[in-house]
């Protein structure tokens, strides 16, 4: 079963950028340039992770985190967020981010990442499966 990565941000050239990463081949990533774009993926899709950035003015995605943990409790989200939004950041880990990290950002470390977690999901679906 491949994982399911959901990558959302305001910048095209970010998303077609890291949705080639040769860390991510091994998985079905999809984009989205906007919230609502990527509240109606989350809706007909099966998602494991979601890359969500958060442009300055983001208080709209507390909302679409609360929604995607929602729909998709069990998916693991990593927001992209300003180094000027550190209670920002405090907020969607209390709403159950996986990770906040500032733009910009290490596209190497945040492909790496988003691996690792999927790894570590599908391991987890594995291992419940064969209980």
């Amino acid at each position: 079963m491949d994982s399911e990565v959901l990558l959302v941000d305001e910048e095209e050239q970010f998303l077609k950028t890291l949705a080639r990463r040769p860390e991510l081949s091994g998985f079905a990533v999809r984009t989205a340039t906007a919230a609502g774009e990527a509240s109606g993926f989350l809706q007909s899709q099966r998602v494991h992770v979601v890359v969500l950035g958060v442009p300055d003015e983001g208080e709209g995605f507390l909302e679409l985190l609360r929604e995607i943990k929602a729909a998709k409790p069990a998916a693991e989200v990593i927001m992209l967020t300003n180094e000027s939004s550190v209670d920002f950041s405090l907020r969607a880990m209390k709403l159950g981010a996986y990770d906040c990290l500032q733009k910009p950002t290490d596209i190497t470390k945040l492909a790496e990442q988003i691996t690792e977690v999927a790894r570590r999901k599908r391991a987890r679906a594995a291992s419940v499966s064969k209980e």
